[in-house]
């Protein structure tokens, strides 16, 4: 099994709980570390798969996570509580917990494929190099702290951004990369949550350094992403008092705008 449906699969649902709660136990992989900490993506994706299994709707619509402390590699409980099923669409709230509550959520799930109605998206994909004219993310950092995520996503870079080329400061905090799995798993809705928080902040263009932890990341899915690389924008307008926010905009192959993101985050310590 490839890593990623591994990860969310290792969901073992337990006992139905009072009131219409659902828990389940799973394992906190390391595969998708930044230094010795799981992203915050990824943690997310664990807590919206559970309310998924959860809920007679399967599709995240929308999911919104408050980080409450830094996740380990180990044993975790996931409770789900359903908070309200319509005919179309339904809510449910989460907690990820291990010696202490790590991450809460709550989403609205419904079809992708009963949606319906007009549309019209006036957000444009961004031009970019093609993948292989791209730069790769760096393994290790320049403070030495390694990234084992990167063994397992592939992140390119186009060659004139601070991620590509260390020490070059556009003085503008916008950034896009490529992203796709390294054992060739392909998208599906889950991986839009990781997808949405895996790679260095934008403020990196600012000159900026130092470990930048979510507070909150709210993430829309549009659709099912289709097989192939995803391309994603990521722009912060505004750092106030070390705090920032961050807007992605996610595309699949076929150039369908798939997710967009919005986390506030805060500039601090190095990491390492």
């Amino acid at each position: 099994m490839d890593k990623w449906n591994e990860s969310l699969g290792a969901l073992a649902e337990g006992p139905p709980g009072p009131d219409g709660f659902q828990t389940y136990s799973t394992h906190i992989s390391g595969f998708w570390n930044a230094g010795s900490k799981p992203n915050g993506g990824y943690i997310m994706a664990l807590g919206a798969k559970a309310m998924s299994l959860t809920l007679p709707y399967p599709d995240p619509f929308t999911v919104t996570c408050h980080f409450l402390s830094a996740a380990d590699e180990d044993g975790a409980q996931v409770s789900v509580e359903r908070v309200r099923v319509g005919r179309s669409l339904a809510t449910a709230a989460a907690c990820v917990s291990q010696s202490k509550e790590r991450a809460r959520l709550i989403g609205t799930f419904g079809r992708y494929g009963d949606a319906s109605g007009p549309t019209d998206v006036s957000v444009r994909i961004p031009a970019m190099p093609e993948p292989e004219d791209c730069v790769g993310a760096a393994r290790t950092l320049p403070t030495g702290v390694s990234l084992p995520v990167v063994d397992h996503v592939d992140i390119r870079y186009p060659p004139r951004t601070t991620m590509a080329a260390e020490g070059r400061t556009s003085g503008r905090a916008d950034v896009s990369a490529w992203f796709r799995m390294r054992d060739g798993c392909e998208p599906d809705p889950f991986m839009l949550f990781l997808a949405a928080d895996a790679f260095a902040p934008a403020v990196l263009e600012l000159g900026m350094r130092g470990w930048s932890p979510t507070i909150e990341l709210t993430v829309h899915i549009r659709a099912a992403p289709t097989p192939g690389w995803l391309r994603i924008h990521r722009r912060t307008r505004a750092l106030v008092n070390g705090y920032f926010e961050e807007d992605s905009n996610i595309w699949d192959a076929g150039g369908n705008l798939v997710a967009q993101g919005r986390q506030l985050a805060r500039l601090g310590a190095p990491l390492g």
